[in-house]
């Protein structure tokens, strides 16, 4: 079973922070990634993250448009 967190909002409230937090939580079992770069034909994007609890993007935000709707079929 997977599960998936977004957190999402403005500017300037702790959303890095918590992923601070948790990758110091879990060192062993933290991994980030681009979003874009994942959704790509590029299969050796996905090296760094096998294995992992968590996957984050922290800059998610930056990269797509507000309102934007993805249909992410995997």
């Amino acid at each position: 079973m997977h599960k998936t967190l977004f957190i999402l909002g403005r500017e300037r409230v702790g959303k890095g922070t918590g992923l601070r937090i948790l990758a110091g939580l879990m060192p062993v079992g933290y991994g980030s990634v681009q979003l874009d770069k994942l959704l790509t034909a590029d299969r050796f994007q996905l090296t760094g993250i096998i294995g992992k609890n968590i996957i984050a993007d922290a800059e998610l935000k930056r990269k797509y448009k507000r309102g934007t709707v993805k249909d992410w079929k995997i």
